[in-house]
């Protein structure tokens, strides 16, 4: 919808079907889930995690679509008011049902109130709004623009979650909470500022997509200074590691420590990664994104089973 010139209008009810039928789909693979993966882990208390996590994507469904001209028409201040107040419900809710629960359910209820507010901010306060309407017409074109993006979400996804996967049966489930942590670390740091500067050019990338020499120079002075940039928390955080886990986490955290350089590494690779993901998307060719992150998954999960095996947590990093 963002590549399209013009006005979503026309493709919002049928986007919103389709979103609507895809969070389904998730949430019956989510239910599925939570018939094995407590024994997997040896974790019955997952079961009914996974049942009330497997809410979360069917609400999501109902989002407006519309909610994309933010990014489309370079609103980007009215994105960043609705991610901050979304963020802060979500974690106001974290701590008001840890504090009443204690217990981990208490961040998928978070979760769960973020995404009701979420469907609620879009459905009342950005239009067009959507109506359960399908036009076959507009359905194809999306699933023709959009094909090779869901294959690339599907490797996305994989990408980032089969590592746990891996990782909570070979070393354990409290070994994979400090895998977990470390990784929190690092996105936040790093990572989350790599995906905000990607999600930022992508429409611009998009607009200019035609003149390749301009968008080759867009390419280099938006990715130099997000460089650049990102060597800042990398220096800090590899110098003063331990002092920093003390202080943000606490001492029960330091085992992270030996971890934390091989993960703020791979978080300052992959933000410059996701920044050329976004070229390769604006001029419509999202299949070389989904070989990358093919290869991308072969290795990683090669390197993960040989290298934990052997080193442990350090040789997660590595991997």
């Amino acid at each position: 919808l963002i590549q399209r010139s013009g006005s979503i209008q026309p493709y919002v009810n049928t986007a919103w079907v389709l979103s609507i039928v895809r969070g389904v789909l998730i949430t019956l693979l989510i239910l599925l889930s939570a018939l094995f993966l407590p024994s997997f882990y040896h974790e019955q208390r997952l079961f009914f995690m996974l049942m009330i996590a497997s809410a979360i994507p069917f609400i999501k469904g109902f989002i407006n679509p519309s909610i994309i001209q933010f990014w489309k028409n370079l609103k980007y201040d009215r994105e960043a008011y609705l991610r901050f107040i979304l963020a802060f419900i979500e974690a106001t809710s974290a701590v008001f049902f840890t504090l009443w629960l204690k217990s981990a359910l208490a961040l998928v209820y978070a979760i769960l109130v973020s995404a009701v507010v979420e469907v609620i901010i879009s459905q009342t306060f950005v239009t067009p709004r959507p109506r359960w309407t399908l036009s076959f017409k507009r359905l194809k074109e999306i699933l023709r623009m959009s094909g090779w993006l869901n294959v690339g979400g599907l490797f996305a996804f994989l990408v980032g979650n089969l590592d746990d996967l891996i990782i909570g049966k070979m070393l354990g489930t409290q070994n994979l909470g400090y895998y977990q942590q470390t990784f929190n670390v690092t996105q936040s740091s790093i990572g989350e500022i790599g995906d905000v500067s990607a999600q930022t050019v992508f429409p611009i990338y998009s607009s200019i997509q035609v003149d390749r020499k301009r968008l080759k120079r867009a390419f280099i002075k938006s990715v130099f200074p997000l460089a650049i940039l990102l060597l800042v928390p990398l220096v800090v955080i590899l110098t003063f590691p331990s002092y920093l886990v003390q202080l943000i986490l606490g001492t029960q955290w330091l085992p992270i420590v030996p971890l934390l350089p091989w993960l703020i590494g791979a978080a300052y690779i992959q933000a410059i990664n996701t920044m050329m993901y976004q070229v390769y998307l604006a001029i419509r060719k999202p299949i070389i994104n989904v070989s990358i992150l093919c290869i991308h998954l072969v290795v990683m999960i090669s390197l993960l089973l040989v290298l934990t095996s052997e080193k442990g947590l350090v040789g997660t990093g590595m991997a």
